[in-house]
């Protein structure tokens, strides 16, 4: 779920012909790791935001000389619930 969330809102914040579509292969079940695409930190966590429900962003590394997109997923602010991380793929510049 959390791939998916993530793919939608790479390709709703970015064209989709920018991003090479590596997460899309977990998604239709064509590789079966997910852990290559979604995964959380070690990082303390954030403390819970009251006023926010769901919190989602995007965010830029550099891996190997390629520029990736990186889409922060944290739902349920509010509670003060992890944030995890879903690798879109790589994107042109």
């Amino acid at each position: 779920m959390l791939a998916k969330i993530g793919w939608c809102y790479a390709v709703a914040e970015h064209r989709r012909d920018r991003i090479a579509p590596w997460v899309v292969s977990s998604i239709l079940g064509r590789f079966f790791d997910p852990n290559y695409f979604v995964g959380g930190t070690l990082e303390p966590e954030e403390p819970p935001e009251p006023d926010i429900l769901h919190r989602i962003s995007t965010k830029y590394t550099t891996i190997s000389d390629r520029l990736m997109l990186i889409v922060k997923i944290r739902l349920f602010a509010n509670l003060g619930s992890p944030s995890y991380y879903v690798v879109a793929g790589p994107i042109e510049r």
